[in-house]
Protein backbone atom coordinates (compact mmCIF):
# COMPACT_ATOMS: atom_id res chain seq x y z
CA UNK A 1 0.00 0.00 0.00
CA UNK A 2 1.14 3.80 -0.85
CA UNK A 3 1.63 5.65 2.38
CA UNK A 4 -1.61 8.01 1.42
CA UNK A 5 -3.65 5.18 1.18
CA UNK A 6 -2.75 3.97 4.67
CA UNK A 7 -3.00 7.21 5.69
CA UNK A 8 -6.16 7.90 4.49
CA UNK A 9 -7.69 4.25 5.43
CA UNK A 10 -6.58 4.81 9.26
CA UNK A 11 -8.45 8.31 8.87
CA UNK A 12 -11.49 7.19 7.71
CA UNK A 13 -12.14 4.09 10.34
CA UNK A 14 -10.65 6.21 13.27
CA UNK A 15 -13.40 9.18 12.87
CA UNK A 16 -15.73 6.02 12.22
CA UNK A 17 -15.16 4.72 15.71
CA UNK A 18 -14.68 7.26 17.47
CA UNK A 19 -13.14 4.78 20.39
CA UNK A 20 -9.97 3.12 21.68
CA UNK A 21 -9.31 -0.65 20.97
CA UNK A 22 -8.27 -2.05 23.81
CA UNK A 23 -8.48 -5.05 26.69
CA UNK A 24 -8.34 -4.00 30.23
CA UNK A 25 -6.48 -6.94 32.30
CA UNK A 26 -5.13 -6.53 36.35
CA UNK A 27 -6.79 -3.30 36.53
CA UNK A 28 -5.46 -1.55 33.54
CA UNK A 29 -5.83 -0.48 30.00
CA UNK A 30 -4.08 -2.10 27.04
CA UNK A 31 -4.38 -1.13 23.54
CA UNK A 32 -5.24 -4.26 21.31
CA UNK A 33 -5.48 -4.79 17.31
CA UNK A 34 -8.56 -6.30 17.71
CA UNK A 35 -10.69 -5.87 20.85
CA UNK A 36 -13.11 -8.60 21.59
CA UNK A 37 -15.44 -5.97 21.25
CA UNK A 38 -14.35 -5.92 17.62
CA UNK A 39 -13.09 -2.45 18.04
CA UNK A 40 -9.65 -2.25 15.87
CA UNK A 41 -6.29 0.23 16.38
CA UNK A 42 -5.01 2.44 13.67
CA UNK A 43 -3.13 -0.66 12.32
CA UNK A 44 -5.44 -2.97 13.24
CA UNK A 45 -8.56 -1.71 10.39
CA UNK A 46 -5.38 -2.61 7.92
CA UNK A 47 -4.96 -6.61 9.18
CA UNK A 48 -7.93 -8.53 7.06
CA UNK A 49 -10.19 -11.02 9.34
CA UNK A 50 -8.70 -13.42 7.21
CA UNK A 51 -4.98 -12.08 8.55
CA UNK A 52 -5.88 -11.83 12.09
CA UNK A 53 -4.92 -14.22 14.58
CA UNK A 54 -4.86 -13.56 18.84
CA UNK A 55 -1.46 -14.43 18.65
CA UNK A 56 -0.70 -10.45 17.38
CA UNK A 57 -1.74 -9.20 20.64
CA UNK A 58 1.98 -9.54 22.03
CA UNK A 59 1.65 -5.63 22.69
CA UNK A 60 5.62 -5.25 20.94
CA UNK A 61 4.14 -3.30 18.28
CA UNK A 62 4.26 -2.83 14.39
CA UNK A 63 7.98 -3.86 13.86
CA UNK A 64 7.21 -6.69 15.61
CA UNK A 65 3.97 -7.71 13.89
CA UNK A 66 5.48 -6.85 10.52
CA UNK A 67 8.30 -9.49 11.10
CA UNK A 68 5.92 -12.06 12.46
CA UNK A 69 3.32 -12.21 9.50
CA UNK A 70 5.58 -11.42 6.56
CA UNK A 71 2.34 -11.39 4.29
CA UNK A 72 1.30 -8.42 6.00
CA UNK A 73 4.35 -6.52 5.72
CA UNK A 74 4.41 -7.05 2.08
CA UNK A 75 1.05 -5.98 1.56
CA UNK A 76 1.34 -2.91 3.84
CA UNK A 77 5.21 -2.32 2.84
CA UNK A 78 7.98 -2.43 5.16
CA UNK A 79 8.78 1.48 4.10
CA UNK A 80 6.01 2.50 5.61
CA UNK A 81 7.09 0.83 9.35
CA UNK A 82 7.53 4.51 10.63
CA UNK A 83 3.99 5.65 9.18
CA UNK A 84 2.64 2.54 10.76
CA UNK A 85 4.11 3.17 14.15
CA UNK A 86 3.07 7.10 14.43
CA UNK A 87 -0.04 6.38 13.57
CA UNK A 88 -0.46 3.61 16.48
CA UNK A 89 1.02 6.25 18.73
CA UNK A 90 -1.88 8.47 17.92
CA UNK A 91 -4.75 5.84 18.42
CA UNK A 92 -2.80 4.47 21.60
CA UNK A 93 -1.53 7.45 23.54
CA UNK A 94 -3.38 10.45 22.59
CA UNK A 95 -6.87 10.89 23.84
CA UNK A 96 -9.91 10.26 21.54
CA UNK A 97 -10.41 13.99 20.73
CA UNK A 98 -7.02 14.56 20.29
CA UNK A 99 -6.97 12.57 17.66
CA UNK A 100 -7.09 15.32 14.71
CA UNK A 101 -4.24 17.16 16.17
CA UNK A 102 -2.13 13.92 16.21
CA UNK A 103 -3.38 12.96 12.83
CA UNK A 104 -2.95 16.64 11.07
CA UNK A 105 0.62 16.19 12.80
CA UNK A 106 1.29 12.37 11.60
CA UNK A 107 0.49 13.96 7.82
CA UNK A 108 2.76 17.18 8.37
CA UNK A 109 5.24 15.03 9.38
CA UNK A 110 5.40 12.21 6.35
CA UNK A 111 4.59 15.13 4.09
CA UNK A 112 0.62 13.50 3.06
CA UNK A 113 -2.55 15.06 2.50
CA UNK A 114 -4.71 15.93 5.27
CA UNK A 115 -8.52 16.92 4.92
CA UNK A 116 -10.19 18.08 8.28
CA UNK A 117 -13.13 16.36 9.07
CA UNK A 118 -16.62 18.20 7.67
Amino acid sequence: MQAQDIFNTVVAHLRKQQAKSNIVSVGRSMCVYCSPEGLKCAVGCLITDEEYSPDMETGQGVHALLADYPKIADRLGWSNRELLESLQLVHDHYQVERWEDGLQSVATYYDLTYTPPQ
